[in-house]
C-alpha cells in the first residue's frame, strides 16, 4: 500500500487571462505535502506538485494520467487535491439531461481562460478518476468555489473569494473540447453510441462548499476549508472521513455561514474508512443541539 498524490495550487493565473490572484493556494499545497510526509512515511508517499504556471490545463490532465492513473495499484491510495479558483459554465448540449441546472462545475487552470481554452470540468474529472486502478482508495479534495459537485470568494473581514467568473459561461461548450485532443472521451462515446454516460468510479470527494456557494481564504494566506482540515488532522490522524467532515462542516460554516462543505461518497466508498489507511471507524449517532434565546416567560 502506497500513497500517490497530485497536489495543485494556483495563486497567480496567466497575466492575459484576467483572473484575479489568490494568496493561500500554494501555501495550502505545501502544508498538505508536509502533513502527508510527516504522518505517512510508512506508506512511502509519492507526491507530485503543480503550482501557478505549472498548473496548465494540459499539464494537470497529463500528470493525473501519469502520476495517478498509470502508477496507482490495487489497494494504493490515489489523492487529488486542488486549491484555487472554481467556476461554472454552460456544458455541451449533449449533457443537458444529466443536470437540472445544466451547468459544469469547473476548476480554473492557470491558462484555461485564454482564448480557445476551457476550465477542467467535473465531467472531465470523472473520466480521469475512472482511469485509476479499480480497488484503489481514491480521495478527491477541492478547496474552490462551486466545488459541491466537484470543485474560493471576497467577503467579510477582507476574506478573498476563490471564484472566477467566466465571461463565456452563457455559451455552450463544444463536446469535442472535453479532455485532451487525443482523448475526446465523450465525443467518441457519443459518435459511437448516440448517447453519453458519465463514469462513476468508486471514490470519495470532500468539497469546500456546495455547488451554488463560494469558498473563502484567509487574508493571512490559507483556504478556510484546508486550514480547518489540517488543524484537525495534525492533532488526530485516526479519523474517518465521516468524522472529519462532521467537525469540519460545523467549524467552517460557523466561521462563514455562506460556506458549507460537502462530503460525497461515490459508488460504495465507505465514509467510515480511516483517512489514507485501511480499516473503518464506525460513527456513533450524533444529535445537533442548539440554544435559542427567546422572550418566552413561564408564569405559574
Amino acid at each position: 500500500m502506497r500513497i500517490h498524490a497530485l497536489l495543485i495550487g494556483i495563486n497567480d493565473y496567466h497575466p492575459k487571462s484576467n483572473v484575479s490572484s489568490l494568496e493561500g493556494c500554494v501555501n495550502d499545497v505545501h502544508r498538505m505535502e508536509s502533513y502527508i510526509k510527516t504522518y505517512y512515511k510508512d506508506l512511502k508517499p509519492k507526491i507530485k506538485i503543480l503550482t501557478n504556471e505549472e498548473a496548465t490545463r494540459n499539464n494537470i490532465i497529463e500528470n493525473f494520467n501519469s502520476e495517478l492513473a498509470d502508477k496507482v495499484k490495487d489497494n494504493d491510495v490515489a489523492f487529488f487535491y486542488y486549491s484555487g479558483h472554481g467556476s461554472y459554465n454552460l456544458p455541451a448540449k449533449e449533457f443537458k439531461k444529466f443536470d437540472s441546472r445544466n451547468q459544469d462545475e469547473t476548476l480554473v487552470c492557470y491558462d484555461s481562460r485564454l482564448k480557445g481554452k476551457y476550465d477542467l470540468a467535473d465531467k472531465e474529472l470523472a473520466v480521469l478518476i475512472s482511469k485509476i486502478q479499480e480497488g484503489a482508495e481514491i480521495i478527491v479534495m477541492v478547496d474552490a468555489c462551486h466545488s459541491g459537485s466537484i470543485t474560493r470568494t471576497l467577503a467579510q473581514r477582507s476574506y478573498k473569494r476563490k471564484f472566477a467568473k467566466n465571461s463565456e459561461s452563457d455559451k455552450p461548450r463544444p463536446l469535442k473540447t472535453y479532455l485532451a485532443e487525443d482523448d475526446q472521451y465523450y465525443f467518441k462515446q457519443f459518435k459511437k453510441n448516440g448517447s453519453l454516460k458519465i463514469p462513476m468510479a468508486r471514490h470519495i470527494a470532500l468539497s469546500a462548499c456546495g455547488r451554488l456557494e463560494e469558498a473563502i481564504e484567509y487574508p493571512e494566506g490559507s483556504g478556510l476549508f484546508t486550514n480547518q482540515i489540517l488543524e484537525l488532522l495534525n492533532k488526530n490522524q485516526n479519523l474517518s472521513y465521516a468524522s472529519l467532515f462532521s467537525v469540519i462542516r460545523n467549524k467552517v460554516s460557523s466561521e462563514y455561514r455562506a460556506q458549507n462543505p460537502e462530503l460525497d461518497p461515490v459508488n460504495g466508498f465507505n465514509p467510515n474508512s480511516i483517512i489514507f489507511r485501511k480499516g473503518t471507524i464506525e460513527n456513533h449517532r450524533r444529535y445537533l443541539i442548539k440554544y435559542i434565546e427567546t422572550d418566552l416567560k413561564l408564569e405559574l
